[in-house]
């Protein structure tokens, strides 16, 4: 309810045990999540994730599963565990159409536009859903460097503009009693413009201020994406074995302009130099095709499940930088860059559950992977390739002690890939003193995560997390005080061990009011 009127990003903002912080979600543990739509993945990140969440309208979610520790149908990517977002079906032998309005305050605010139409009867079941957003948002961002002759304290705000259109439409229909067909289509349309004015204030070893730099950075950009899904699901008989078939194929284009300008300035504000004036146009664009099946297959003391998943994701990325410091657009070759990677990945898994006895339940499963990946820079003209095949177990135990208590356990080993930004050798200047660039040589991490949960009565739910990271990888930031530069990094520099204690209250105070309390 509380995010009646919002988008899918609002939705897990109030969900138990997930945090949105600078662009990534995480759910407990703090590692990467990845997010599901209807059991199917979706094949982005950070921001791009952020921004396909937001075109998404909380009132076609039926609900959102957290799963701290996926079974082995799940692909084992995603040390955090996963999300997956349900849609609505909408309800038998009825129609539906639903139109809203919302308008969100903040500085400088924005407005949401969204129609949801839902059909479902006799053998059709359909879904539509178009949303529009107009409006903006302010973008803070402060950082402090420390050098042994210096401090830097960087400071942006931003006011960036939100104009999007999305659109969603689902149909399913029933061939037989047993055979079921349909298709999904979502789009999202995305031309945001931002203001990204920023300074950097150079102070020397008397904390006294030296010279400052003076961004300016309007940014417009242009975000597409494409989602098709075609599946069937057959039942095979009537003890409930069934086949399900899912072709997947996803596209995203990603277009930006950026002019920046930086100015150096003394310290009462006199012009001293142009510090740096380029004009970046970047492209990003990413196919990723996939087929999956599962089959269920439930015997008389034992629930089988197995399959299959076959995925190819292509990610080109282009980057063309233009000097503009004599007034005239010239192409600097040694700031421009295309990169390649190529991923490939074979999943196959078996899941088995049982029911011991009224008090005991027991699932274990088997994942296995292989990985093939590939990144080119032509820039460089440079290729690095990597391949591995690695084996994924999880088990899970449930003891119903009485009516009131039920303790379970489960343990679940997974894998995080680094992504194409990580892997890119390029070497990107924000100004002439910090660069960011890749490690085409970094290797997967291995999150081995183990829960222990007490629920009482429903009311009550005790969960303690412990995981081990083996390999990790991530964002250093280096310094070089001698250049007094500072740099960006990418590299596996840690094995790590995470525990947390939490604790979920669920009361309903009335008939119409429930609270639901969350503290770890």
């Amino acid at each position: 309810v509380s995010a009646s009127g919002g988008d899918a990003l609002d939705a897990l903002k109030l969900a138990p045990a997930i945090s949105i912080r600078n662009n990534e979600i995480s759910m407990v543990g703090g590692e990467a999540t990845r997010v599901l739509i209807d059991g199917r993945l979706l094949q982005l990140s950070g921001e791009e994730l952020i921004s396909f969440l937001n075109s998404i309208s909380a009132d076609d979610i039926k609900k959102i599963e957290i799963i701290t520790n996926p079974p082995a149908q799940y692909e084992a990517s995603g040390g955090g565990g996963i999300i997956n977002i349900v849609y609505k079906k909408g309800r038998r032998n009825s129609w539906k159409n639903s139109t809203s309005f919302s308008y969100n305050v903040n500085k400088y605010s924005f407005v949401t536009l969204r129609n949801n139409f839902s059909y479902n009867k006799n053998k059709i079941q359909l879904n539509a859903s178009l949303n529009a957003t107009r409006g903006s948002l302010q973008n803070l961002e402060n950082s402090t460097a420390f050098f042994p002759s210096s401090t830097w304290k960087v400071k942006v705000n931003s006011k960036d503009t939100k104009k999007s259109n999305s659109v969603r439409f689902s149909l399913n229909y029933l061939l037989s009693d047993n055979i079921e067909i349909g298709g999904q289509y979502m789009g999202s349309f995305n031309s945001p413009f931002s203001e990204a004015p920023g300074t950097t204030e150079f102070y020397n070893q008397s904390n006294q201020l030296d010279s400052l730099l003076v961004k300016t950075e309007p940014r417009n950009r242009s975000i597409n994406s494409n989602v098709y899904n075609a599946h069937i699901i057959t039942k095979l008989d009537t003890l409930g074995r069934k086949l399900t078939i899912d072709f997947d194929y996803f596209d995203y284009n990603n277009e930006l302009q950026a002019n920046a300008v930086v100015n150096t300035f003394s310290p009462t504000g006199d012009f001293i130099s142009i510090n740096q004036s380029v004009i970046n146009h970047t492209n990003q664009k990413i196919d990723n095709y996939s087929i999956k099946g599962d089959m269920q297959h439930p015997f008389n003391n034992i629930d089988l499940s197995y399959g299959f998943k076959f995925s190819s994701v292509k990610t080109k990325n282009r980057l063309d930088n233009f000097n503009t410091i004599t007034g005239i657009p010239v192409l600097d070759t040694n700031l421009s860059n295309e990169f390649e990677y190529k991923e490939n990945v074979q999943g196959f898994y078996m899941n088995a559950s049982k029911k011991i006895n009224d008090k005991w339940s027991l699932q274990a499963g088997l994942r296995l992977e292989s990985t093939e990946t590939k990144g080119f820079s032509e820039t460089l003209n440079q290729t690095n390739k990597n391949s591995y095949t690695k084996l994924f177990p999880s088990i899970f135990v449930s003891h119903r002690r009485n009516d009131n208590n039920t303790f379970t356990f489960n343990y679940g080993r997974g894998i995080s890939r680094p992504v194409f930004r990580d892997l890119n050798p390029f070497r990107s200047y924000v100004n002439s003193n910090v660069y960011s660039e890749g490690n085409p040589f970094i290797q997967p991490a291995f999150i081995d995560r183990f829960t222990f949960s007490h629920n009482y009565k429903g009311k009550f739910i005790t969960s303690l997390y412990f995981s081990k990271t083996t390999n990790g990888f991530g964002t250093l930031f280096s310094a070089e005080p001698e250049n007094n530069i500072q740099a960006v990094i990418r590299r596996n520099y840690y094995n790590g061990t995470y525990w947390e204690l939490s604790e979920m209250y669920n009361v309903k105070l009335t008939s119409w009011w429930k609270s639901q309390n969350y503290a770890h």
